[in-house]
């Protein structure tokens, strides 16, 4: 064979590793991101439920409050 053919063949093999490389990395950063987005998306729900219940305590606690200060 040529041996400009094997040199550039060598170098688009190297490129070609890589590349391989480097999409296993972005593979594995943008599952790890998207683990991060379903825990948040998950304690944001946590977190409306419990204002939600501290808002509902507090408007009946307030309701109630002058018929107990009497």
């Amino acid at each position: 064979m040529d041996p400009l053919l094997d040199r550039e063949l060598g170098a688009f093999s190297a490129r070609i590793t890589a590349l391989e490389t480097d999409m296993r990395d972005i593979s594995r950063d943008v599952r790890e991101i998207r683990d991060a987005l379903v825990t948040v998306r998950g304690g944001w729900k946590a977190l409306t439920l419990i204002v939600g219940i501290s808002a509902s305590l507090g408007a009946a606690f307030a309701k109630l409050m002058p018929l107990v200060v009497k």
